[in-house]
């Protein structure tokens, strides 16, 4: 998505974001599967999927590769903000200290900035594309929300 904006001025916040998702959520990862007993990659490459997880990263994909900016943002934004909605609910309980580290990575003013910068680009493209791209964007974002509710709906379950 960085490397689609149009402008240095989109890209500078996403580079930011990018340096988090890469440093503390990576390394959060990486003490969450030591804790799980997971530490090797080809460990982790054996663990199925769910379903929806596979759909996840079918859809990621396609529009890394093929998707024009606005279906990146609009897969962005989803995925995005369902996580900052989720994380600032009040009644969200951390279980443990990686939970509750997850739940913070999500939440405060840091992370909705993203968010709203997210949102400011997905509305600026909106504002610049044709309507057959806007009803493309469309149909990403309710993919992506469809596919986030069963997401969440199989990790309750």
């Amino acid at each position: 998505m960085v490397a689609s904006c149009r402008c240095l001025e989109d890209r500078i916040p996403g580079c930011q974001f990018l340096a988090l998702i890469t440093g503390k959520e990576n390394t959060y990862f990486e003490r969450s599967f030591q804790k799980l007993g997971c530490s090797s990659i080809p460990e982790r490459l054996v663990i199925p999927n769910d379903e929806v997880t596979t759909q996840f990263i079918e859809l990621m994909s396609s529009v890394a590769k093929e998707g024009s900016l606005g279906e990146k943002l609009a897969v962005l934004c989803v995925c995005e903000w369902s996580y900052l909605s989720w994380a600032e609910v009040k009644n969200v309980k951390a279980q443990d200290e990686l939970h509750l580290e997850w739940i913070d990575l999500h939440r405060g003013d840091y992370f909705e900035s993203v968010v709203n910068y997210l949102r400011g680009l997905l509305d600026k493209e909106g504002s610049l594309i044709f309507e057959a791209e806007r009803a493309t964007c469309k149909k990403r974002f309710q993919e992506t929300v469809q596919l986030e509710e069963d997401f969440f709906d199989n990790a309750y379950a």
